[in-house]
């Protein structure tokens, strides 16, 4: 059984590969941001905002994609969601 740390986010999971693929300039910006931290705050939902109450699902969702990008980039096979 997989803990939740171990689960990638099922809201796009490998859904969101074929935008990467179909939007390379949007690939080079999110990968250019490094290691630093996302903060959303484009929406009015402080489910997937950042803000006072917000939990910038948003934001953390763009930082697990890169991540997996980059790690594609550098030839590290990133594990499927089961």
């Amino acid at each position: 059984m997989q803990t939740r740390r171990h689960q990638r986010p099922l809201l796009l999971g490998d859904e969101a590969d074929p935008f990467w693929l179909q939007h390379p300039e949007l690939e080079r910006t999110l990968l250019s941001t490094g290691d630093a931290r996302i903060i959303y705050t484009d929406l009015d939902s402080p489910y997937w905002v950042a803000g006072q109450h917000g939990t910038n699902w948003i934001g953390r969702l763009l930082e697990v994609i890169r991540s997996e990008l980059a790690a594609a980039a550098a030839g590290v096979p990133v594990p499927s969601p089961s």
